[in-house]
């Protein structure tokens, strides 16, 4: 009999920000996320809310609340914690403009890694467990 179930992962927003950047930057991932790693690299699909741009370019964008980025040296560090798939779609991907959005999207997919959250819809998601089968 095969078995159909899989163990998922999910948080909230993602936003490394001050000492967390260093840590990740520095691959210092136990660290940062300390008792809850193991849970994260142990499931079948660790997805995460990525709530800020991530790149070293982009001017901020006239808004109101805090315009969130992150550098792309945090990518590595967020791979080997474990996670699998990064959602964009949320109200900071765009703080620093559409360029530094697009590098964001690189930049997860440099670290051969799926995103979600854009124009595809569930593409992301669906390539990195492809069990789910087509959303009907």
């Amino acid at each position: 009999m095969k078995n159909n179930s899989a163990s998922l992962f999910i948080t909230g927003d993602l936003v490394p920000l001050h000492e967390s950047i260093d840590l990740l930057a520095a691959g210092k991932v136990e660290e940062v996320f300390s008792t809850v790693l193991p849970e994260i690299r142990s499931a079948d699909l660790a997805i995460t809310n990525l709530e800020c741009a991530v790149t070293d370019g982009g001017e901020p964008i006239r808004k109101c609340g805090p315009n969130l980025k992150c550098t792309p040296a945090v990518m590595p560090a967020l791979v080997d914690a474990g996670f699998k798939l990064f959602a964009l779609a949320n109200n900071h991907s765009r703080d620093f403009g559409d360029a530094a959005f697009l590098e964001t999207m690189e930049n997860v997919e440099k670290s051969r890694r799926f995103l979600c959250g854009r124009r595809q819809g569930y593409g992301g998601f669906m390539q990195a467990f492809p069990e789910c089968g087509e959303r009907t």
